[in-house]
């Protein structure tokens, strides 16, 4: 969804209870020679850079069952779109309102890569730069875990410029403003594990770490923390999270 007045992609916030989550900084993706770890699936691991290689948190929906209602909202919305044929597009059945209905669960993924392309030079260099100096920024926004005292937060920032660049990828309209911000070079503002700078630029010139992967804090003491820092670094079963999402609905998929 995309705001005409502010120019920008529409985030909603809502809070949800963690069924359970992937790792926070590699996902699935677990390069080969790796042992597979005990507690993945066969098919979910990617062992090379790809659109699916993802940061999956799965939400328990037992304490809002009409969530799925929300989403048949959005989705009759979408359909009146013109550009959008829901009958020929490829869709994903565990994101569907039947199937999360049927389930009780909803999950969200964010990508850990995203293709090298000219649109997104800029995070490449700045990728590069913080890897040498071994230095990051944090991000601004927030998702947010909620439990005791403290409060855990997890953000996506900048996804709708990914998304504007996968468009220009895939043959889509990016408009001038948004490349020259797509080429400024700027720091990760996440950590980048091992594994991830090893199948990136430079080793990798073809993908570099998506610059807008999801971001997770604890609040401690009312400032916002990195999550990897918190005494308890991970999402657990029962976690209650503000979350921050972004619908989006590609003409080639849902």
């Amino acid at each position: 969804m995309w705001d005409t007045e502010k120019k920008r992609a529409v985030t909603v916030t809502h809070a949800f209870i963690v069924r359970h989550s992937s790792d926070l900084d590699t996902g699935n993706f677990v390069p080969k020679g790796v042992p597979h770890p005990a507690n993945m699936s066969e098919g979910a691991r990617k062992d090379t850079p790809q659109a699916g290689a993802q940061i999956t948190v799965t939400y328990d929906l037992a304490m809002d069952p009409q969530f799925h209602r929300y989403l048949r909202v959005i989705e009759a919305w979408a359909k009146h779109d013109p550009v959008i044929d829901s009958e020929t597009m490829d869709r994903s059945r565990w994101m569907t309102p039947d199937w999360v209905a049927e389930s009780g669960q909803y999950t969200v993924s964010s990508q850990l890569f995203q293709k090298h392309t000219p649109f997104n030079h800029g995070a490449a260099v700045g990728a590069a730069k913080a890897d040498a100096k071994g230095t990051t920024k944090n991000a601004k926004g927030s998702v947010s875990k909620v439990g005791g005292n403290k409060k855990k937060t997890l953000e996506s920032e900048g996804a709708e410029e990914a998304d504007r660049e996968e468009e220009a990828a895939v043959g889509g309209r990016l408009d001038t403003t948004q490349s020259k911000q797509g080429n400024q070079t700027k720091p990760l503002k996440y950590d980048v594990h091992d594994w991830i700078k090893n199948a990136t630029v430079p080793a990798n010139p073809q993908w570099i770490p998506n610059p807008a992967r999801t971001l997770f804090f604890e609040r401690i003491d009312k400032k916002q923390t990195a999550l990897a820092k918190s005494d308890i670094p991970r999402l657990r079963g029962g976690d209650l999270v503000k979350s921050g999402l972004q619908d989006r609905i590609h003409r080639y998929h849902w």
